[in-house]
């Protein structure tokens, strides 16, 4: 007679991912907000960047650029994002997540002058 057990060691999913993330810039000068409205899943995401210097002002950069990344399975998205500056420190770009799971969304501005790394979970 063979018998097996399977033992999952994987947590269920929380009812609802965050959609909305905050921090500040590697270098502590630039406070960000990367909003996606809605939970983060598979397809075409049209997330917001807000950012602000030290005293909370408007920071305007003349670049922004966003690199999503699956570390899991070593890829990005397929096409750059681009990028629309809205003024007063706000920006909106648009890509699409080819799979479920753990990307990591990397933000740089003005060429690497200031950046950060956000882990996104995906449904």
């Amino acid at each position: 007679m063979l018998s097996f057990s399977l033992v999952a060691c994987l947590e269920a999913p929380p009812d609802a991912l965050p959609s909305r993330f905050e921090g500040w810039s590697d270098d502590g000068e630039v406070a960000w907000v990367l909003d996606f409205g809605d939970e983060p899943a598979v397809g075409e995401v049209v997330p917001a960047l807000a950012l602000a210097d030290v005293d909370g002002a408007p920071l305007e950069v003349a670049d922004v650029a966003f690199d999503p990344f699956m570390p899991e399975h070593g890829h990005g998205v397929s096409e750059p994002p681009e990028v629309e500056a809205l003024g007063g420190g706000r920006f909106e770009t648009s890509w699409v997540f080819s799979m479920a799971g753990s990307w990591e969304v990397g933000v740089e501005l003005d060429g690497g002058a200031h950046g950060w790394v956000t882990d996104v979970v995906v449904r």
